[in-house]
């Protein structure tokens, strides 16, 4: 059995990645606290990366909440087949 426990950033990698514009990240499950707030990622959703800004308000969620991974399905209107005449 696999236990799925949440990944912390230690303070060294979060030092790191408050110097740089934009970071690569891949933790998901990694819960946001007060001193990850101002920080800009590039989170991965599974496909691509994609930026986010960490504020106040987002403390005590999770990193995954704020990035979907699922994608929209729009679905296309079939046009109408006009009637020839005879």
């Amino acid at each position: 059995m696999i236990l799925k426990q949440p990944r912390y950033l230690p303070l060294v990698l979060l030092r790191k990645y408050a110097k740089l514009k934009y970071c690569k990240f891949y933790f998901r499950s990694c819960p946001i606290n007060l001193l990850m707030t101002n920080v800009q990622l590039k989170v991965y959703n599974g496909k691509d990366f994609v930026p986010l800004q960490l504020i106040k308000n987002m403390i005590n969620f999770k990193v995954g909440e704020f990035v979907s991974t699922r994608v929209r399905n729009e679905y296309k209107k079939k046009k109408k087949k006009k009637k020839k005449k005879k």
